[in-house]
């Protein structure tokens, strides 16, 4: 009798529990232009950032920048998906598909483009509700619990 033994080798990302969830960070300038004319207020400014990491090794990335002055808004925003692995304090995030998406009332460019599918290493930190990723440099962003 012929034994076939067959060896398969699986490469399982394993999710740190502290990490799976949802993480947020931002903030909204308390600065606001009213028009004199239209009694209207402008958009506030600033900027959100939110990170899914689900037990599966997938995550989801959305974020949004908006400035605005007098009557003038640019919006920015990132909807991203991939897949990451943690091993250590290091996060690889790989994204596999997202958008940016433009728009604004000043003239510049508004439409949507595929989002860059740059791979990204950071390493990472959770301390209870507040996960801190510090890119190569050494700059930091603060993420909440949501």
């Amino acid at each position: 009798m012929r034994y076939l033994t067959l060896f398969l080798l699986l490469t399982v990302t394993a999710a740190e529990p502290a990490l799976v969830g949802e993480w947020t960070t931002g903030s909204v300038s308390t600065i606001q232009y009213k028009d004199r004319t239209t009694g209207s207020y402008a958009p506030p400014s600033g900027n959100t950032m939110t990170y899914k990491f689900h037990p599966d090794g997938a995550y989801e990335q959305s974020g949004l920048m908006q400035f605005s002055m007098y009557n003038c808004t640019s919006s920015y925003y990132l909807n991203m998906t991939g897949r990451y692995e943690l091993a250590g304090d290091m996060l690889k995030l790989t994204p596999s598909d997202g958008t940016f998406d433009s728009k604004g009332n000043c003239g510049g460019q508004t439409g949507r483009r595929p989002a860059s599918k740059v791979v990204t290493e950071v390493r990472v930190r959770v301390n209870g509700g507040e996960m801190t990723m510090f890119d190569r440099e050494g700059k930091q962003s603060t993420y909440r619990r949501r």
